[in-house]
């Protein structure tokens, strides 16, 4: 075998194993009860409402890095103990290029299953998906933001 042909195959091998530790390293390091945590905490602050995740939170990397979700619950605004909406699994699909460039999260797929939506109109005409069309739009204070972008659903 050529010495050239040797050493380019040394190097591309190299740096395969290289990937595929980057890989199995950060699999092995995502925490999704932290990643759960935050989530449940940001929903208690944004809104009146109580996010419960009964599955696991995973990391996928293959074909693209998505994370997954299952047994989501949130709850009624005030209400903690009635459903609002549940999703047996779901997935975000993140592009890669945005995040590790820019620092940006662009979803570029949600996909969901087993969905359940409870929307209802009350007497006076008021909807119980107000406050979250309200906080939606920006109906509070002023903040920096971090854009999301969501190319599919």
């Amino acid at each position: 075998m050529r010495p050239w042909l040797r050493r380019s195959l040394t190097v591309t091998a190299a740096l395969l194993l290289l990937v595929i530790s980057a890989a199995v390293w950060l699999v092995l390091s995502f925490d999704g009860e932290r990643l759960k945590r935050a989530a449940i905490d940001w929903v208690r602050t944004q809104s009146a409402r109580e996010l419960s995740i009964d599955g696991p939170v995973a990391l996928q990397l293959w074909p693209q890095p998505a994370v997954t979700v299952q047994g989501v619950r949130l709850s009624e605004s005030g209400q903690p103990g009635q459903s609002f909406a549940t999703i047996e699994k779901a997935a975000l699909t993140v592009r890669l290029e945005p995040l590790l460039a820019r620092r940006e999260i662009e979803i570029e797929r949600v996909s969901a299953k087993g969905v359940r939506l409870n929307v209802r109109r009350g007497a006076d005409g008021r909807r119980n998906i107000d406050d979250l069309q309200a906080s939606a739009a920006g109906g509070g204070e002023p903040r920096t933001r971090r854009q999301v972008m969501i190319e599919s659903i």
